[in-house]
């Protein structure tokens, strides 16, 4: 008690200053298509060396939450994820603000993001040491077979047209092949362009087949000048939603938290899970897509539920759960501060200190957001042809600014393209974004899990964790495909 006293007393006017700008600069790093909360910690991070260690995480923390946050805002608004971790909310958030509740949908994303990034924090409190060690066992075996149950959730996803969705999948998996194999360092699909060494930029995909695709699909439609009348509602329009969907929100906080806690996961797998988790629980699937709040609950939870949980290795173990906790571990090292069970046996305080922030700038996030929704939700009144050309010219700049590079601006203008044919022809984009995102991660623990264990496949059955996520696997399955064989039934 006397450690909490402690933290509470370093609460101060430069302390809440510096919450609140970390809040505003996440927006802005958040919103902006190409920006990043990791760009906008590493570019922050310099101003913090002088700052007193509690001041400088408040702004660090506030901006790493606020920047998962917004992500979903441009996501809503124009079809264009902020980040990464915002690709699943495009789905039900911008078709439900195509319905005129635009402000609905932002309140459910921002009320779902506080819980889950709540949730996260406490769950760091009460057991940051138990789950730090439970990561610590996520080996190859693990994390494959994690990667492979949420690749199976494909199935559930492509019910209506089996054949396009493992398409599309099968697509995703394809692109995630391009650039250096980690295993045996052989360059593959590169076709002798350097550019393509490292791979696609996840980013630059994302931009081009939601953002820049809409843009080229609504041109030439002869609605596209009619304005939307939005229904401009408050942010707690959509609680009545969180509450009937109380367990879906329980359920994508601990996902969060637990995939944080997995060190290189990171939000947009979470995000891409959590709504294939709503779309499996919810009692009409089929309406998935189409402007449903579980679309909105089940990724903004689970990846604002990232950042509490990719802060339990960092402090317990001194192991960066993502990019944005890496660089907090420089900025905590400069502050002569050892991450790691040293920090809370010498620094309890600050440890104390670093939970206080993530719920504190959770707190400033909701009252930032009840003065601004109704604002966003009305950037929909521009007609839009010029709402378009803004998204175009927010998708090049963002994506030129990742790495300074014409080349991600040209592969996010053809996936743009390639976004707007598989939309035409009805190709189901999820599917495509789940296994681009899971991919990688499967081919490359797959690999050197084999490499471990002699090529011997009963590996991945003899170690508990991993066995367990293949049975779980296989349970999704045969569920899923129980479902699709037994839907004709239904409608005879």
């Amino acid at each position: 008690m006397n450690v909490f006293s402690e933290a509470l007393s370093h609460i101060d006017g430069i302390y809440i200053v510096a919450l609140i700008a970390g809040v505003v600069a996440g927006y802005i790093f958040g919103a902006l298509p190409g920006f990043s909360a990791t760009m906008g910690v590493a570019i922050f991070v310099p101003f913090s060396y002088k700052m007193d260690v509690y001041a400088a995480f408040a702004f660090l923390i506030a901006l790493y939450c606020a920047a998962v946050y917004a992500g979903s805002i441009p996501a809503i608004l124009i079809r264009t994820p902020g980040t990464p971790a915002a690709c699943a909310t495009v789905y039900d958030g911008h078709e439900m603000a195509k319905k005129g509740e635009a402000g609905k949908a932002l309140g459910l994303a921002c009320i779902g993001s506080v819980i889950g990034g709540i949730f996260s924090a406490i769950v760091l409190i009460c057991s940051a040491g138990y789950i730090a060690n439970i990561a610590l066992k996520f080996g190859p075996h693990e994390y494959f077979a994690l990667a492979l149950m949420g690749l199976s959730m494909v199935v559930g996803m492509s019910s209506e047209n089996l054949i396009k969705g493992f398409a599309a999948a099968c697509f995703g998996v394809l692109l995630t092949t391009v650039g250096m194999d980690a295993t045996v360092g052989i360059a593959r699909f590169a076709f002798g362009n350097v550019n393509l060494m490292s791979g696609i930029q996840e980013l630059s995909v994302m931009i081009g087949v939601f953002a820049i695709s809409e843009v080229f699909y609504g041109i030439g439609t002869p609605e596209r000048d009619q304005k939307i009348k939005q229904n401009v509602t408050g942010l707690f329009s959509g609680v009545k939603d969180i509450l009937e969907n109380w367990f879906l929100v329980l359920k994508a906080s601990i996902l969060g938290t637990f995939l944080g806690a997995l060190p290189g996961v990171g939000g947009t797998t979470a995000a891409v899970m959590g709504y294939n988790e709503a779309r499996r629980s919810s009692k009409h699937p089929e309406l998935m897509g189409t402007g449903q709040p579980e679309g909105i609950i089940g990724p903004e939870t689970a990846n604002n539920a990232v950042t509490g949980g990719a802060l339990i290795p960092m402090l317990a173990l001194g192991i960066p759960g993502d990019p944005v906790t890496a660089i907090l571990l420089g900025a905590l090292m400069i502050q002569g501060l050892q991450p790691g069970p040293e920090l809370f046996s010498k620094s309890p305080d600050v440890v104390t200190g670093v939970y206080i922030s993530i719920i504190l700038a959770y707190i400033v996030i909701l009252l930032m957001s009840t003065f601004s929704i109704k604002l966003f939700a009305r950037m929909l009144n521009i007609k839009s042809s010029i709402l378009s050309s803004f998204v175009l010219v927010f998708c090049v700049v963002g994506v030129y600014a990742m790495q300074s590079s014409f080349f991600d601006v040209y592969v996010a203008i053809v996936f743009g393209i390639i976004g707007y044919f598989m939309r035409k022809h009805g190709f189901d984009l999820g599917p495509f974004t789940l296994a681009f995102v899971l991919g990688g991660m499967a081919e490359k623990k797959l690999g050197l899990a084999l490499k471990i264990s002699h090529n011997n496949l009963l590996s991945f059955f003899t170690r508990p964790i991993s066995c367990g996520l293949l049975i779980v696997t296989f349970v999704f399955l045969g569920a899923s495909i129980y479902r699709i064989l037994k839907k004709p039934k239904q409608t005879n």
